[in-house]
């Protein structure tokens, strides 16, 4: 068994795929972006350009369908990855899922 297979493993919560437009805000920015993985305790959003990890944002996702909620939350930046189109790849951990 390799590494990546104990660790999807352990994961507490399954990410469920999307490809939604998402709106991050921190002190006085803001950037959009597109989410592509959602779960009970993260995302992952496609940027632009990145944010400093540790980083406080507020999170949202407008409703864009009868199918989609909209979705609010603070999370944290935990992770910064290139992707191959030379866009980066913010993961964010959540810590608080607004009304």
């Amino acid at each position: 068994m390799s590494i990546s297979q104990c660790h999807e493993e352990k994961r507490r919560f399954i990410r469920l795929p999307i490809d939604v437009p998402v709106t991050i805000r921190w002190q006085d920015s803001s950037l959009t972006g597109t989410c592509r993985n959602l779960s009970g305790s993260g995302m992952l959003v496609i940027a632009d350009r990145s944010l400093p990890m540790g980083e406080k944002v507020e999170v949202r996702i407008r409703q864009t369908s009868a199918n989609q909620m909209p979705f609010h939350a603070t999370a944290e930046v935990s992770r910064i990855e290139a992707d191959e189109d030379g866009r980066t790849g913010i993961g964010l951990a959540i810590l608080d899922i607004h009304d």
